[in-house]
């Protein structure tokens, strides 16, 4: 591989890293904690893009706002499912 195509690729690869963000779990390693933050991950890039739109005009304020409403109905309707809440209480 040539200098310039590794070049590029390490460009890509770190535009790519820049978009689509990830952090490590830290917390209890329970299917339903992973599972939850998987979708709390998605749920903050979404919310970021949504911002970014409104930011750059694509979108109104009012869109956005209607658009992060129903990202978080969305987050709640998961949580519920998964059951985190009850946990959270008996700790």
């Amino acid at each position: 591989m040539t200098a310039e195509k590794s070049w590029h690729r390490d460009r890509c690869d770190r535009q790519v890293r820049g978009l689509y963000p990830y952090r490590p779990y830290k917390g209890i390693l329970k299917p339903k904690n992973f599972l939850f933050n998987s979708y709390l991950q998605d749920f903050t890039f979404q919310a970021v893009q949504v911002c970014n739109l409104e930011t750059s005009g694509s979108i109104s304020s009012l869109e956005a706002y209607n658009r992060l409403q129903e990202l978080w109905a969305e987050m709640e309707i998961i949580q519920t499912g998964l059951d985190l809440q009850e946990e959270e209480d008996e700790q």
